[in-house]
């Protein structure tokens, strides 16, 4: 499990651990199926209270906050990144993953937010190598992964059966 306990801080976002009284927002955000759909089956849908009051005390991840123009915090998460490290014969792998509000989409915070968890999570665990999935009917996710400099190192096609469509599985690596 790869934690961070303190709060990062970047120009426009907060990611800090989430608190239960997240758990409203985050179960009304992770709940919509545009979400879930580009999600490991893992994550529940429908996602509900219950869910996230279950997924805080243990998240391995942070919650994705904005901040207004003058560094103040404004309310409701707007998403979660995280990461496991993974164990056995994938010692010294980073698995990394986000996601973010459907309202949060296409305005770089995705980008913003994953950045800056990598640079703060990197020089605590010191992995090898980190690695992201993603399902290709996700193009947005695949970029964001690209600008922080992953590689797509498989394209695993006709992989995933989710909510009913097939896509293609995209594995992304960063060597570090």
């Amino acid at each position: 499990m790869a934690t961070l306990q303190d709060e990062i801080r970047t120009e426009r976002l907060l990611l800090r651990p989430p608190t239960l009284d997240d758990a409203p927002r985050m179960a009304e955000l992770a709940n919509d199926e545009r979400i879930a759909r580009n999600l490991t089956p893992v994550f529940p849908h429908p996602y509900t209270l219950a869910d996230a009051e279950e997924f805080i005390p243990t998240a391995e991840g942070l919650a994705i906050t904005t901040l207004d123009a003058v560094g103040n915090l404004t309310p409701g998460v707007i998403g979660v990144v995280g990461s496991n490290v993974l164990a056995g014969e994938h010692t010294g792998v980073l698995s990394f993953g986000y996601w973010l509000a459907v309202e949060a989409w296409g305005q770089g915070f995705g980008t913003e937010a994953a950045r800056a968890y990598l640079d703060a999570i990197i020089p605590i665990v010191q992995p090898r190598r980190v690695e992201a999935m993603v399902y290709g009917w996700n193009p947005a996710s695949a970029r964001i992964l690209e600008k922080l400099g992953f590689t797509l190192e498989a394209r695993c096609r006709e992989r995933v059966q989710h909510f009913g469509d097939v896509t293609d599985e995209l594995i992304y690596g960063l060597v570090l």
